[in-house]
């Protein structure tokens, strides 16, 4: 009867070995049931024995820690809205100087009619 419950090892044969008594050494990795990942060799000595050498240590994955994600989240929002407001700002500070300009132009255009179109200062130009 099969097992239902094991989990798969997964091995393939390296390209090149390093040792020589590993040449013939297949690797294997073996998930466990809390997310831990083990390597090991698999190769068979001469007498006809197994051997079995595990690499390193369990390699266990945690997951993402929630307030640095949270932080992650809030800081880049912050962020986007700053440069939001800046751009904002940005854009009505010009054009609030294009309009203060076009209405300087405008008053000093209105002040140099309203002085030409004087009666008393025609009244004295065309006299003099």
């Amino acid at each position: 009867m099969p097992c239902l419950s094991c989990q798969p090892i997964y091995c393939f044969v390296p390209a090149s070995s390093e040792k020589k008594e590993e040449r013939g050494a297949v690797l294997c990795l073996y998930k466990t049931d809390n997310d831990c990942v083990m390597k090991f060799t698999y190769s068979e000595h001469a007498s006809g024995r197994s051997i079995l050498t595990a690499l390193k240590e369990p390699e266990c994955s945690s997951g993402p820690n929630a307030l640095t994600v949270l932080l992650a989240v809030v800081g880049t929002i912050l962020l986007v809205g700053v440069v939001l407001l800046a751009t904002w700002k940005l854009v009505i500070t010009i054009h609030d100087r294009r309009e203060f300009a076009r209405f300087q132009s405008a008053r000093i255009r209105a002040r140099y009619h309203m002085v030409r179109k004087t009666p008393l200062l025609n009244t004295l130009c065309l006299f003099y």
